[in-house]
Parts: C-alpha cells; sequence; structure tokens
C-alpha cells in the first residue's frame, strides 16, 4: 500500500491545529499550551466545574466551549450537524492564532472536530488527506476513530 504524500502548500494547516487530551491545570496555568485559544469539546458533566475554563482565560487563552458526545449519532451533540457547528467554532477561533482543540482522551471528539473543519472549509479535497492530516497531529487517532470519521466521510461526499 502506497504512503498518501500531501500537497507541499497544504502543509501550513498541520500547525494551525493543536489535537490533544483535556489539558492539565499546571499547563494552563504555565502557559505551555502553544496555541492563542482552546476549544473544548467536554459535556458539563465532565467539566465537573469551571476551574479549568477560568484558568484559561486568567492565562489569556480566548475561551470557547462546544459540549460534544463521543458516541456518532447518539444525540443532538454528534450529528453532522452539530459537527459543522463546531468546525465553525474552529474556524473562528483560528482568526486568533493556533487552537488546542481537546476533549478527555483527545481521540475521538477531537479527531471528528478537525476532520470536519478540513472537510468543511474545503482545506482538503478528500477524506484520505483530511485524514493523513489528522493523524499526523495525533496518531492514536488512526486506530480509534475509524468509524466516525467514514460516517462523516458519507456526509460530506454525498454533498
Amino acid at each position: 500500500m502506497s504512503k498518501f504524500v500531501p500537497h507541499p502548500k497544504r502543509n501550513k494547516f498541520n500547525s494551525d491545529i493543536i489535537l490533544g487530551p483535556r489539558p492539565k491545570h499546571k499547563d494552563i496555568t504555565n502557559g505551555r499550551i502553544n496555541a492563542k485559544s482552546i476549544l473544548c469539546l467536554l459535556k458539563p458533566e465532565e467539566l465537573h466545574d469551571d476551574t479549568m475554563e477560568t484558568l484559561a482565560r486568567k492565562a489569556g487563552y480566548a475561551w470557547f466551549n462546544v459540549p460534544s458526545d463521543a458516541r456518532p449519532w447518539s444525540s443532538v451533540q454528534s450529528t453532522p450537524e452539530h459537527w459543522r457547528d463546531v468546525a465553525f467554532a474552529l474556524d473562528s477561533l483560528l482568526d486568533l492564532g493556533n487552537v488546542y482543540v481537546h476533549c478527555a482522551a483527545g481521540i475521538h471528539r477531537t479527531g471528528v472536530a478537525a476532520y470536519t473543519w478540513y472537510r468543511s472549509w474545503g482545506k482538503v479535497d478528500t477524506h484520505k488527506e483530511a485524514f493523513y492530516y489528522i493523524c499526523q497531529h495525533r496518531p492514536v487517532i488512526e486506530t480509534d476513530i475509524g468509524d466516525k470519521l467514514l460516517a462523516m466521510r458519507h456526509y460530506f461526499d454525498r454533498k
């Protein structure tokens, strides 16, 4: 199987979005997150309180939370339309600079958010390209998110 090689002009998108797990409080307060803003995909019951948001704002990050569900199409918070809204929020935050996108483990929702942004805004042309960029950012996503991305692929490919 041949390895996909992206178009060189598109490599600039690799540094705009940082994918990862829920940041540790000390990473937020010490400014270790190399981003201007944080897009949180945790549901309220996963946040427990507003400590992370408060710390992020005090440290100078723009903070935006879009509660999202990890299971595909299990709720309103996991439909393709919801993920387009998440992608819109991500695109708006990118106007400020790099964005750190996270859910609890940085594997499921984080990958779907990045995939939707790549496909929604035409940053890449194919499922394969979007998947390639996501796996470059967060290799652990490659083996764990296939079903969700395939569902999103069908959503975009039929448009």
